[in-house]
């Protein structure tokens, strides 16, 4: 890693000489910032560059099921639930700046009902239901979060010996300088 070199102002102003240890610095200090460096600013998201205005943009996607050869079959992951929201099988983020997110995902189920649920700060929002003779649902819920929001996708069968499946969790948002981790 590249260490930040704070300059005094006296090395920069118009008297100063320009020397080989500024010009180091001054060469490696933004290499240093992008780094995280010790003692470095850091990079406020605002300041990363914003996406057109008042479109839709993918903040993240928590599972892409495309096959390898990227053709249009999908694969669904499965598990079995057994009848319960199973906290090893579900997939979340924390928010890392205020605003609206839309939480995006597919489902269907097997042979019974598969259900999906979303919540935020471990409060369910929203959960749905599908059959298996429903076919593939895609589901959506608008979110406003602050920072330090958890937001968790969570996915049980409706018979613990049956499989649901689920595909594409994705968080959107119209906020370009909206953050997830």
């Amino acid at each position: 890693m590249t260490t930040y070199t704070t300059i005094p102002d006296g090395d920069i102003d118009q008297d100063s000489p320009v020397t080989q240890p500024l010009m180091t610095a001054l060469r490696d200090n933004p290499i240093a910032i992008t780094e995280g460096a010790s003692g470095a600013p850091r990079i406020a998201t605002a300041a990363l560059k914003a996406p057109t205005a008042g479109t839709s943009h993918i903040i993240m996607r928590l599972q892409e099921s495309e096959n390898a050869s990227g053709s249009a079959t999908t694969t669904y992951p499965s598990a079995q639930f057994h009848n319960r929201h199973d906290e090893a099988q579900h997939l979340g983020v924390t928010c890392l700046v205020a605003g609206t997110i839309t939480c995006y995902l597919q489902h269907r189920s097997g042979s019974s009902t598969s259900y999906v649920r979303i919540l935020k700060n471990g409060v369910q929002l929203a959960e749905w239901g599908v059959s298996s003779v429903s076919g593939t649902v895609a589901r959506q819920l608008n979110v406003s979060v602050a920072v330090g929001d958890s937001i968790i996708f969570q996915q049980r069968s409706g018979d613990g010996n049956l499989l649901g499946f689920w595909k594409l969790l994705r968080i959107y948002s119209n906020n370009p300088d909206m953050a997830v981790a």
